[in-house]
């Protein structure tokens, strides 16, 4: 069965919009910025509990409109998820192997841990997911896709992230396409210093690598 086409619309910092015919699909809403309605979609991917990629009011909210939302168990239980799932069958934790459809698109979830960002303190669980035909999502950490990935959803600011490591992962996963997301820490000179090492990525193993600005939507 062919993966149905999808588009991507960039919301605040890492969250995005996936969303085929038949599915509306969003990853990470956090505190930076979230929809007006939790309702108005069919799955919500969660990456990592941190703030900036999940606002556990919005989330609950989701829960208790039966949006499914799929992430790792701890943050299902650092956000108190499953208390939230009254009728006990939309928050599902994920491990990395497991596959379901939203609708129309299958999703296979990979990851392992948040990137370091303590020498001596581990970070939580991170979920990527791969979404339709090759679009992977990374959430804070530089997993490797389970199949191909043609576009690559991550990072292109962080306090974990060198520039070296993502081109470094660029060149392992030579994707068609990187969108660079977590950047709603930025001003704008940051914006332009990070913008410049997306550029640097064309020569590193992608065809192509931008940032989209909030709203702005693309097809894949």
């Amino acid at each position: 069965m062919t993966a149905p086409a999808l588009t991507l619309t960039k919301l605040e910092h890492a969250s995005v919009v996936l969303a085929s015919d038949r599915a509306r699909i969003l990853v990470d809403p956090g505190n930076l910025g979230t929809p007006n309605d939790p309702g108005a979609f069919d799955a919500i991917l969660l990456t990592h509990h941190h703030p900036d990629h999940a606002a556990p009011e919005f989330l609950r909210d989701a829960l208790t409109a039966g949006v499914d939302v799929y992430g790792p168990a701890d943050a299902g239980d650092e956000l108190g998820l499953a208390t939230a799932d009254r009728g006990g069958a939309h928050w599902h934790p994920v491990e990395p192997g497991a596959t379901f459809s939203v609708g129309d698109v299958p999703v296979v979830v990979a990851g392992s841990i948040h990137a370091e960002i303590h020498p001596d303190v581990p970070g939580p669980q991170n979920r990527a997911f791969l979404v339709g035909d090759g679009v992977f999502v990374t959430g804070d950490e530089h997993p490797l896709p389970p199949a191909p990935a043609s576009v690559l959803v991550t990072p292109m600011n962080a306090p974990w992230l060198a520039a070296p490591a993502l081109i470094r992962y660029v060149r392992q996963v030579r994707p068609r396409l990187v969108l660079g997301v977590h950047e709603g820490f930025l001003n704008p000179a940051g914006l332009r210093v990070a913008d410049r090492l997306l550029g640097m990525l064309t020569s590193e193993g992608a065809d192509e690598a931008r940032r989209l600005e909030v709203g702005e939507e693309i097809s894949l």
